[in-house]
């Protein structure tokens, strides 16, 4: 969607979530391909993977329900989060010597704006693989009935990214929504008024990209661009961290430039730091969203860009605009409903559009919010061992470089379609301690609010464990390449 649209659509209606064998079963088969290919993995390695098998086999045995609660920092991670549960987790158990009764699938929650930008073979796919859409900002009572039913009787566990979209860090953790721990409550709420001993379970899963050998390559390929898109000059001898900081600098100069003259918004103070600069260049992106679309300025920041996201959306797919006869964009009910609804007048659909164009403007400043909100420009990278460049560890490097240079492509107006993805990867995925919410259904009972607060920091901490066995595993340099990794269940 980072083309320029400015033509209003009628509003698209998802079919039923309803799986459908074959279509899983196609999935099964064409993932390998799908994830080298287009998603340009070479591998996807489990650590501690003797977590996920169990959680697995207790659901198919009938003793638990499951919710994986996938991290989401790339973007990547419903696709690979998919073939890993189709794939790496049975590969898991039949390597531990205890194959799992039956394939392995999830249902996934998905934002209902997706299958929107993702097209129609998504919007097609989605439904037949019991992908389940759920609002941000909208009320939306329908799915969560929906989800609340499939997590308690579904053929299939339930997954879904607890920070709500992609966060875009993977070694450090931005807030959580409270979504999962609902959820995990109501279904051993209803899992206790039936009578019924499963537990339900939440198996938090941490997610990490390596780049392997040519990593260098890639991090000097990213600095160049963006050295090239800031018109930072090109210099000899300086570390990663050096022209980071000079991109940085740059970047958030720009922004400031450009919303003074938006927004009006103040030059910054002699002494502020590039994070409170970067403050106010979000700020000011939301309201120039806000006040292009009516929205009021109140609420935290991922509120906000939610928000501006649902009222853009509204102005695209339109409910007052009838689907061309065949067109086949609604479902059969949605049809029904439209079938003898009046065409509208041509002028109509003409300020349809401009309103569509409008709200397109208007999501610009709300896609650089979405990054600019996780994106934190003081904090220091891994420092080179006794200041050399060539020691401190190449990803965290790679993660800040890829977010700068998407940040420059969201000031241009793009969205995270426009991610840079010419790199080979691997991904090592480390499988956390289940949390039990029927443990604590007592205390759910007697303060709800407290009791989830407590389960959303309890998988806080869980993460930052598994981020802690990330690290364990032997770090990649700036240059060279060193011993290979073990192999690791």
């Amino acid at each position: 969607m980072s083309k320029q649209v400015f033509t209003a659509r009628p509003h698209l209606s998802l079919a039923e979530p309803r799986p459908n064998k074959a279509v899983i079963a196609l999935f099964r088969t064409i993932s390998p391909l799908y994830m080298r290919i287009v998603l340009h993995f070479r591998r996807v390695e489990l650590i501690s993977a003797e977590r996920a098998v169990e959680a697995f086999r207790d659901f198919q045995e009938g003793r638990s329900r499951l919710l994986v609660a996938f991290r989401h920092p790339y973007g990547d991670e419903p696709q690979l989060m998919a073939h890993t549960i189709a794939h790496s987790i049975p590969a898991a158990a039949r390597r531990l010597g205890k194959p799992l009764p039956k394939p392995t699938h999830a249902a996934f929650v998905h934002g209902y704006e997706v299958p929107l930008w993702m097209g129609p073979f998504v919007r097609w796919l989605l439904p037949r693989s019991g992908a389940l859409p759920i609002h941000h900002v909208k009320l939306d009572s329908a799915g969560l009935a929906r989800i609340r039913k499939v997590m308690k009787d579904g053929p299939y566990p339930l997954a879904l990214a607890p920070e709500g979209q992609v966060s875009y860090t993977s070694e450090s953790l931005p807030r959580l929504e409270s979504g999962f721990a609902n959820i995990a409550f109501w279904t051993a709420q209803d899992l206790a008024k039936e009578g019924r001993k499963e537990r339900s379970l939440v198996l938090p899963v941490s997610v990490h990209y390596r780049y392997g050998k040519n990593a260098s390559k890639l991090l000097e390929r990213v600095l160049s661009l963006l050295e090239r898109e800031c018109g930072i000059p090109t210099e000899s001898g300086r570390t990663p961290d050096e022209r980071l900081s000079a991109a940085a600098e740059a970047i958030v100069t720009l922004a400031e430039n450009f919303y003074a003259e938006l927004d009006r918004t103040p030059k910054p103070a002699p002494k502020q730091t590039l994070n409170e600069r970067w403050t106010v260049v979000i700020q000011a992106s939301l309201r120039a969203g806000e006040r292009a679309l009516r929205l009021p300025d109140d609420g935290d920041v991922t509120h906000r860009f939610y928000r501006i996201r649902q009222a853009g959306w509204d102005r695209l797919f339109r409910d007052d605009l009838v689907a061309a006869s065949g067109s086949g964009t609604t479902t059969a009910a949605a049809s029904a409903t439209t079938t003898h609804a009046p065409q509208k007048p041509h002028l109509f659909q003409a300020l349809a559009d401009r309103a569509a164009g409008e709200a397109w403007y208007a999501m610009r400043h709300m896609e650089l919010a979405d990054i600019g909100y996780y994106i934190d420009f003081d904090k220091k990278q891994e420092a080179a061992t006794e200041g050399t460049a060539g020691m401190g560890r190449i990803e965290p490097f790679i993660e800040t470089a890829l977010n700068y240079w998407d940040i420059c492509s969201r000031l241009r107006g793009g969205n995270i379609s426009d991610r840079l993805a010419f790199f080979r990867k691997d991904a090592y995925l480390v499988m956390g301690e289940p949390l039990d919410a029927g443990e604590r259904l007592e205390e759910y009972r007697a303060d709800r609010k407290a009791a989830i607060a407590t389960l959303t920091s309890d998988l806080a901490k869980n993460y930052q464990a598994c981020v802690g066995e990330y690290l364990k595993l032997t770090p990649r340099p700036i240059s060279g390449w060193p011993v290979r990794l073990p192999d690791r269940v």
